[in-house]
């Protein structure tokens, strides 16, 4: 029921006149209209103070970006801007000092008047919507984009120009490229995996180490891939435990190239953690050793070859150094001597000459150091104290830059010594015989006739 008709029927029951009805029935319109007056003045304050907190808390939430904001009307007039932003700038403006000014007349002093007329030109004409590029500012480097607004009816508003401090983030990649390069150009084979092995990136040395592509490796697991023998579940425990307890592995790996020939390879092992500290990746670094273990394997059959063959002669063979210790004697000079080989070794050979020689020793020693080679006989002493009459032939022997060593080779020649003293006995005999003597050959041709 309306105010005023509510209130004539109150003032009827009450026996008011006509005319003092009338007036508070005016009166009573008044109020009412006031009321609504006051509640839509209520509803519009309220509206503001909402209105006016959401832009505060807007302003804040933009104030408290890391990265500088600067909004633009229809009319090029500043409607909002960061401290960030002319902090990153360089200029040191009160951001309300700006805001209802043009921004040609307060434009930063970093940007050109004719960059930003055009721009915003263009934003105004449809032919941009979005502009990004990199700019200076001093020793820093920026990022600066601008986005275009528009209304629901597709009509340009005004701009959003938003700017950030990139310097760490561009320092940080041109690190990256940087390490990136330098794995890129290493010389040994560079892998990272995950946790199960599965290569997830692998530099140009291991292409061409393995000879599988970058294609053929990517995705592939690479004990898989190269492993030569994946059977030997030790070996693999042994690396397993290692790296995922966080240590590095290291030790000698069999692969096999693309072709299946051999790759022997050191391998490092790394583990690799994130930022929380979990373990996600491995980090493997293989240099070809290949060619080294053929040359080792080709030395060590070499060895047991010469070994044998030193072993196996019937001659006396040794080596010294320059002052004449033993480093290395033959089983058959060890025997004939009647010493065991590890009490001959590291000794002076002098030793084991009889005593009225050994002086001649250091003579011997100067000869073939000066002459590089010597010859002749050498009268030694077994352990039982027989004399012996070794006849020898040695060499001095230098390889490459090594120190210098005496090859020695002899041959006991006291049988033939003695036969020689009874043949040269026999022979005086025979010539100073009284009785006539003739040797002759089978056929009877004569080789021999004494004087007589």
């Amino acid at each position: 029921m309306p105010l005023s008709r509510y209130v004539h029927r109150q003032l009827c029951v009450h026996f008011y006149n006509e005319n003092d009805i009338e007036i508070l029935k005016g009166l009573a319109a008044n109020t009412s209209v006031a009321i609504e007056n006051a509640q839509m003045i209520l509803e519009r304050k309220k509206a503001e103070e909402i209105l006016s907190f959401e832009r505060d808390k807007f302003s804040f939430m933009l104030n408290s970006l890391p990265i500088g904001v600067t909004v633009l009307d229809s009319d090029d007039k500043y409607i909002f801007i960061n401290s960030i932003s002319l902090k990153i700038d360089g200029v040191s403006y009160d951001p309300l000092s700006l805001m209802g000014k043009n921004v040609r007349s307060n434009h930063s002093k970093k940007e050109s008047l004719l960059e930003i007329e055009k721009l915003i030109n263009d934003f105004k004409s449809g032919k941009e919507t979005y502009q990004v590029r990199e700019a200076s500012r001093g020793k820093r480097t920026v990022q600066i984009s601008y986005h275009a607004l528009h209304n629901p009816e597709g009509k340009y508003t005004g701009l959003i120009r938003l700017i950030s401090d990139v310097t760490e983030r561009k320092e940080a990649e041109s690190l990256i490229l940087l390490q990136s390069s330098a794995m890129q150009s290493a010389p040994n084979a560079i892998i990272i995996t995950d946790k199960s092995g599965n290569i997830e990136w692998c530099n140009r040395a291991f292409t061409k180490m393995t000879g599988f592509n970058i294609d053929e490796s990517l995705g592939k697991n690479v004990r898989k891939l190269i492993d030569f023998d994946t059977t030997d579940k030790d070996f693999h425990k042994d690396i397993n435990d290692t790296v995922n307890s966080g240590k590095i592995w290291k030790g000698e790996f069999k692969n096999k190239h693309k072709d299946g020939s051999i790759l022997y390879t050191e391998t490092i092992i790394s583990p690799f953690y994130d930022k929380v500290k979990n373990q996600t990746k491995f980090i493997t670094v293989k240099q070809d050793i290949t060619e080294q273990r053929k040359s080792e394997i080709a030395l060590k059959k070499s060895e047991l070859h010469y070994r044998y063959l030193f072993n196996g002669l019937n001659d006396l063979v040794l080596t010294h150094d320059l002052e004449g210790i033993i480093l290395s004697i033959n089983p058959k000079a060890v025997n004939q001597l009647g010493y065991k080989k590890e009490e001959m070794l590291n000794k002076k050979f002098s030793e084991f000459l009889v005593p009225e020689v050994k002086d001649e020793f250091k003579d011997y020693l100067t000869k073939i150091k000066k002459e590089g080679k010597a010859k002749g006989f050498m009268l030694v002493m077994t352990r039982t104290g027989e004399k012996r009459i070794w006849e020898y032939n040695n060499s001095l022997v230098k390889i490459d830059n090594e120190e210098k060593f005496i090859s020695g080779i002899a041959r006991d020649v006291t049988d033939a010594k003695k036969a020689q003293k009874e043949i040269l006995k026999l022979s005086r005999g025979v010539e100073q015989s009284p009785a006539m003597v003739v040797i002759t050959d089978t056929d009877g041709n004569i080789e021999f006739i004494n004087p007589k």
